[in-house]
């Protein structure tokens, strides 16, 4: 059960975008629920031209009651590094 009925299952937020030769976001994710839970973390990498999707990954992130935790979500393609500008985190109950 959430701690906030109606809220979301989890916030989630993104600490460091990637860089040339750091092809890897770091995210922040926190469970709402006082129960162990697993998540679908999302990340976009945005283009530093236009608005332009470069790059989508995800992963599966299992956490405790309330629990926070940092992750890297890592680029499909390293090599559009250089191109990104922003990074924009979604998060979902798997």
């Amino acid at each position: 059960m959430p701690n906030r009925p109606g809220g979301p299952p989890a916030r989630a937020e993104v600490l460091a975008c990637v860089s040339p030769g750091q092809p890897l976001a770091t995210v922040k994710v926190t469970s709402t629920f006082n129960a162990e839970r697993t998540f679908e973390v999302r990340v976009t990498f945005e283009s530093a031209t236009t608005a332009d999707v470069l790059d989508r990954t995800s992963l599966h992130i299992t956490l405790q009651a309330n629990e926070s935790r940092s992750v890297h979500v890592k680029m499909v393609d390293p090599g559009k590094a250089e191109q990104v500008k922003n990074c924009m985190v979604s998060v979902s109950l798997v």
